[in-house]
């Protein structure tokens, strides 16, 4: 299973978008998603071990 890829690419997009988000959010909630974002990268890496 190649997830690893397909797990990039939607980092990639959600970074993008959170680029175009970040305008309109309050910094909060900007903290709260990257953490978010983050836990979930930690949580493929992991899973791909």
């Amino acid at each position: 299973m190649r997830s690893s890829g397909a797990v990039s690419q939607e980092f990639l997009q959600r970074a993008k978008n959170l680029k175009t988000k970040q305008l309109h959010l309050k910094k909060p909630a900007l903290v709260r998603y990257l953490k978010l974002l983050t836990m979930t990268v930690q949580r493929a890496k992991k899973s791909k071990k």
